[in-house]
Order: structure tokens, then C-alpha cells, then sequence
């Protein structure tokens, strides 16, 4: 099949190197459907200077949607509440301009190459998915990620992807294929090579414990942190390896500094994808402590945190918060450890505990990788997508 996924909000690749859930995503669907044969073309976003189109991995890469609008960039240098005012009169004006613009880009799109499906991941401030699917009278499926969904996409669906169909309007939940986010097992596996990594990090032995990410708020870095003194007094060889860019981590490195722990810590900063998993499994514990702030906003409902599954199939252990844990990913004690949230100590307790017995720390990192093979990978994700186009097919 032809098919058209279209994502409004994200950038391929993604360069600034801050990490980008979404950019995973979006690559790894279009690769495992690209593999079942798929002729796929993802529409994304596009920033000044880039290609139009490019040819990325197996699919192909046409970039037409753009914040970088002239009016944008005057409305962001001025102050926020100035934009704030301004946007929510101009909201239901530009709404239909960027749908008017980007319906004129996918019809001539459409019209060259004859798509026998359209795949939306959540839109926002644009009809353009679901007209464009009416005008060629094709089948549209949406993919709902957070809590940003646009009606007249889901009422013109033929079906609604999602991790939590809880979420969705009841009206529509007859159309709902309830499926988690995943990992690419290839690329993310344990590694033998782990004394090689270790010394590109400077760490020549003792304990390794990881985090990736680019150190939002609700990331939880700033408790990995508090952990650390707690950790180092019964384990004074561990080593912490950060894993990420953005301005946010240059506060945490600078703290780090502060507090006379710079020996103890490895910023690695941004780190291509395909180099991740190697830093992962030559570690022997991995943090994903999400705090209470992922909770307060529906966006929680949909969390499915990937580097949790890449640290599983990588076979390193991993320590999750059971905020970030609501879709079960880790069952505690047996694949990963689950902890409250805020909590330094909950931390540093769960990395001692692991730490205390190579044994257990080698069961629990088998028993991940298995479980992220058996239920997470992008592979059974596309597998069962593929069965929503089939059915799909021939619908109007």
C-alpha cells in the first residue's frame, strides 16, 4: 500500500540533538511498515534552509508543514502575554489559514502519488489530515499520543490508535485499537564490548548507573541528583553517565560542579540514536525517575516512556517511577524496580538494593530484555498497524 503519515508536529531528522520522543517514533513506524512492504512517505515539519524532500532509511521524507512564518517569528519576540492575547483572537482565523495552506500541500501531494491510505499522528491547529483523506475518498487512521486530538480527524477515522483509549471520546472508542509504543530490538541489545565503552567514558570499573534524556522537569534528574551523596556513602566507586542535550542539563552539569560531584558524573551530551544503545548496556543500572509533575495534565494518561523499553531490551534494569509505570511496562521485582515519585532516597535505596547482588541485577536485566522482545517491539507495533490498513483498504 501506498500510505501517507502525516506528522504535522515533528522534525526529521531531528537536529538540534535535544532527544525527540516523537522524532523516534514517527522513524521507527515508518522503517517497520516500510519493511512489510509498505510504499511510505511521512509529511512532516520543516524548518528554513532544509530539503523538501529526502530519502531517509527506506521511506521517504517530504517536509511541507513550518512554524517559521514571518508573523510567527514577530509574535515570539514579543513578551508572552502579549502573544497569548494576540493568539486567542487570531486562533480561529489561523487555524483555517493552516489548514487551507497545508490541504493545498497534501492535495498536490496526494495527487502525485496516489495514496491508498492517510495516517495522522495527533494533529493540532489543522483540519488538513481528515479533508484531504475526504477529498480522495481514502481511509484515514489516526494515532492519538496525547491529549491533543482534533474531533473531525476521529469522527472521519476508520481507527484510533492509541495507549489509551480511556482517553477518547466515548462516541468514538467503538474504533479504538489500544496498542503501546515500542522499541527497535535490533538496535537496542546487550552489548559485550562493555569495558570499550567504558573506557571512551573515562570509568574503568565500579558500578554504572545511566539516564537519557534532555532533563525536562518531570524527567526527574534533578532527584538522580539528591541521590547521588545517598548512593556514593555505601558505594563510593559508582559512576552516574547523563545521556542528552539541552539547555535544561547545562543547569544540572553546573549543580553537579557545585556540590563537588563532578568526579562521580559523565555528561555525555547529545548523542546520535544508533550510538545509544551501546552506552546503555554498558551500564548495570538504568533511572527513568519521572516525577509527580508528568501528573499534572492529562498528558500522563498516554505516558509510555521509550527509554524505558530501550533499557530493557538493551538487558540493563530498569528503576522506573510508578507514575511513569501506568502502562505497566515493569512488573516490580521481577523485569525493573518500581519507586515513588520525588524521592532521592526511594532512588538510592533501589540502585543499592541492585547493586547489593549481581545475581539478582542480572536476572532482573534477562527477564527485561525478554519482556521487551516479547511484547514492546516496533516489529508486533507495525505488525498490528498493518492489519488496521488491510481492513482499511477500499473504505471511502
Amino acid at each position: 500500500m501506498r500510505i501517507c503519515y502525516i506528522a504535522s508536529l515533528i522534525e526529521l531528522p531531528y537536529r538540534d540533538g535535544y532527544g525527540s520522543g516523537g522524532a523516534t517514533h514517527t522513524i521507527e513506524v515508518a522503517r517497520h511498515l516500510s519493511a512489510l512492504g509498505h510504499d511510505v512517505t511521512v509529511v512532516c515539519t520543516r524548518r528554513s534552509g532544509e530539503l523538501m524532500t529526502e530519502k531517509l532509511a527506506d521511506f521517504t521524507i517530504v517536509r511541507m508543514f513550518s512554524w517559521d512564518s514571518p508573523l510567527f517569528r514577530a509574535v515570539s519576540q514579543r513578551s508572552p502575554a502579549w502573544a497569548v492575547k494576540l493568539l486567542r483572537g487570531l486562533i480561529v482565523p489561523f487555524v483555517l489559514f493552516r489548514t487551507l495552506v497545508h490541504l493545498g500541500h497534501l492535495t498536490g501531494l496526494a495527487a502525485f502519488r496516489n495514496f491508498d491510505v492517510f495516517y495522522e499522528r495527533t494533529s493540532r491547529f489543522t483540519n488538513a489530515g481528515a479533508l484531504v483523506s475526504m477529498l480522495f475518498r481514502k481511509p484515514l487512521l489516526v494515532e492519538v499520543n496525547d491529549e491533543q486530538w482534533d474531533d473531525l480527524s476521529l469522527r472521519r477515522s476508520h481507527a484510533i490508535v492509541t495507549p489509551a483509549g480511556c482517553m477518547i471520546p466515548e462516541c468514538y472508542r467503538t474504533k479504538v485499537r489500544e496498542l503501546n509504543w515500542g522499541v527497535n530490538a535490533d538496535l537496542f541489545q546487550p552489548c559485550w564490548q562493555t569495558s570499550a565503552v567504558r573506557k571512551e567514558l573515562g570509568i574503568p570499573c565500579g558500578p554504572v548507573v545511566i539516564f537519557v534524556g534532555s532533563g525536562m522537569e518531570w524527567h526527574g534528574l534533578q532527584y538522580i541528583l539528591d541521590a547521588a551523596p545517598l548512593t556514593l556513602e555505601r558505594y563510593p566507586e559508582c559512576r552516574f553517565v547523563i545521556v542528552g542535550g539541552g539547555p535544561q542539563l547545562e543547569g544540572y552539569r553546573a549543580r553537579v560542579e557545585q556540590n563537588g560531584l563532578a568526579p562521580s558524573f559523565r555528561f555525555t551530551g547529545a548523542v546520535a540514536y544508533e550510538s545509544v544503545p551501546r552506552l546503555i548496556a554498558a551500564c548495570d543500572i538504568a533511572l527513568a525517575p519521572y516525577t509527580s509533575k508528568l501528573g499534572e495534565n492529562e498528558r500522563n494518561l498516554f505516558a509510555c516512556p521509550m527509554k524505558v523499553l530501550e533499557y530493557m531490551a538493551c538487558g540493563v534494569p530498569p528503576i522506573v517511577t510508578r507514575l511513569a509505570n501506568s502502562r505497566c511496562l515493569v512488573e516490580d521485582g521481577v523485569d525493573g524496580i518500581l519507586i515513588e515519585e520525588d524521592s532521592p532516597a526511594a532512588i538510592a535505596d533501589a540502585i543499592c538494593y541492585l547493586l547489593d547482588s549481581p545475581e539478582r541485577r542480572a536476572a532482573l536485566g534477562a527477564r527485561a530484555r525478554e519482556s521487551a522482545l516479547r511484547h514492546y517491539s516496533w516489529a508486533q507495533h507495525c505488525r498490528a498497524l498493518n492489519e488496521l490498513f488491510m481492513s482499511a483498504r477500499g473504505i471511502c
